[in-house]
Parts: C-alpha cells; structure tokens; sequence
C-alpha cells in the first residue's frame, strides 16, 4: 500500500491538474503540498472532497493506493466466508484470533462467534454458544445504531437463539439495514 499523497500526487498529475486546482476551496495549496509529501495527514471530510474534486470513488482511491489490488478487510473476510460447521476452519480462525497480542472489541467478539459456532459443531452445546455470544447482544441492544459489521455478527449467530427471539431480532436486523438501501451493494436475503 503506498502513502496517501504519493497516490493523490501521481493522480493529480496523470489528470494534469495543479496543487492550486487541487486544492482550491478545500485547502491551502501549501497544505495540500504538505498532504502529497507526506508531512501532515489529510482529514477525511477533506479527502472526500478532493476525491469528489477528481470525481472518484472512495472505493477505487483505495483500489488504486493498494497499487491496484483488493485487499480484503481481514475482519469482515472472517464473516463473509465463514461456514458454520467447518471445524477446521472454526479452529484456525481461532488460533488466529487468539495469536492477538491485544484484540480489540470487535476480535474479541468475533473470536466469541467461532468459539460459540465450534461448541455447536463439536458437542451441539447450544447453552455454552449461547453464554459465549450473549455480551454480543447486550451490546447490540444498548444502541440504536448498528453498523454492517453489528448485522454482520448478528446474522452469524442468529440461530443460536430461541425461534421467537430470533425472529424478534431479525425483524429488528432488517429495520437497521434499511438506512443502508443507499449504498448500492447490499443483497438483503429473508431470514425467514
């Protein structure tokens, strides 16, 4: 991955514009210089406007500044190719999540999802999975704001759950995705 402003500079110049036209409305040339040379970071409000400024996406900056490559949120890799019965997979998961010298609060649940989804695969021990991804929830529903990660875990652990509880909890997951119509690239499947 390469410096921000490396990237915004090789842009500017491929699209034959000035730090000034860069800049104008949104910076001082000088700063601007400052942000393509490494010296100071650019805020996000302002990178968001030099990217609406060179009429791209958030999504292809970073695909460029990643030297043309996708590379995955690891977080939200575990979640999206999850397969709830594959020991194996449960297993390293955990291992990885474990090897953490000081895991943040979303590797701790997520290493509570695996360690729940593995009690199920191993001994269906559905009680210990449920006590395992409990603080989960009781997170989750202090707040009326959930992120795509927040659904993400819900929808993972989901069935652990008693069926009303369940269904009382995906009516209110699908209520929190509807502020994300927007985005563009959510496929909202039943989960009923």
């Amino acid at each position: 991955m390469q410096n921000i402003g490396n990237s915004l500079r090789d842009i500017r110049k491929a699209l034959a514009l000035s730090q000034k036209q860069m800049a104008d409305g949104i910076m001082s040339q000088s700063n601007y210089s400052k942000v393509e040379n490494g010296t100071i970071e650019i805020s996000f409000t302002k990178m968001l406007e030099i990217l609406d400024r060179l009429d791209m996406s958030l999504e292809e900056f970073v695909y460029i500044n990643n030297q043309y490559s996708n590379k995955p949120v690891k977080k939200r890799n575990y979640l999206n190719k999850l397969k709830y019965n594959d020991k194996q997979l449960l297993s390293k998961y955990i291992a990885e999540l474990n090897s953490i010298q000081k895991p943040t609060t979303k590797e701790k649940e997520l290493l509570s999802v695996f360690e729940a989804l593995l009690f199920i695969a191993e001994d269906s021990d559905y009680e210990k999975a449920k006590e395992k991804v409990a603080p989960i929830w009781k997170r989750l529903e202090k707040y009326d704001n959930w992120y795509l990660y927040d659904i993400q875990l819900i929808n993972n652990i989901l069935f652990i759950f008693p069926p009303a509880t369940a269904l009382s909890i995906s009516e209110l997951a699908l209520s929190k995705l509807d502020k994300y119509s927007g985005l563009g690239v959510l496929r909202i499947y039943p989960l009923i």
